[in-house]
């Protein structure tokens, strides 16, 4: 699977070669192309290639709602990849600390009450739901707390 900030790399540079095929392709036909650096900042392209093209500006704004959309989508995932690692933390904790037998099915964000710092409700495989806290960490980890219920 491919990671963020390679997905971000992917992205950018796709959007480049979008954009130097469609410069190659205006200037064949004889038409009005963008400078050559406007290639590097897509929406700066597109705004400039409908002014010389005489065109609405209906790519631009679909760029823009689809990055605007790119964004949202990734910091979805990131809360997603949160769940996801909390849960075996969970059912850890469960284990060694509480002396129990069940284990996390899964988390679910409720609030992010802090940059990094979210509460969060483990439902178990008993039927029971454990109010928790977790903590990004700048390394990466995530620490998980579950406090008196």
């Amino acid at each position: 699977m491919i990671a963020g900030t390679e997905l971000v790399w992917l992205y950018i540079a796709a959007n480049i070669v979008c954009c130097v095929l469609d410069e190659k392709k205006l200037k064949a036909a004889g038409q009005k192309a963008p400078m050559n650096w406007m290639v590097f900042l897509v929406p700066v392209y597109l705004w400039k290639r409908a002014d010389l093209l005489n065109q609405k500006k209906h790519y631009f704004w679909a760029w823009i709602a689809a990055f605007v959309f790119s964004i949202m989508i990734g910091i979805g995932g990131s809360q997603a990849m949160i769940e996801e690692a909390a849960c075996p933390v969970v059912t850890n904790i469960i284990k060694s600390q509480l002396f129990g037998s069940a284990t996390c099915k899964a988390v679910s964000i409720t609030e992010e009450v802090s940059s990094g710092f979210y509460k969060a409700v483990a439902t178990l495989d008993n039927g029971n739901e454990l109010r928790i806290t977790i903590e990004e960490r700048r390394d990466g980890q995530i620490y998980v707390q579950i406090p008196n219920q």
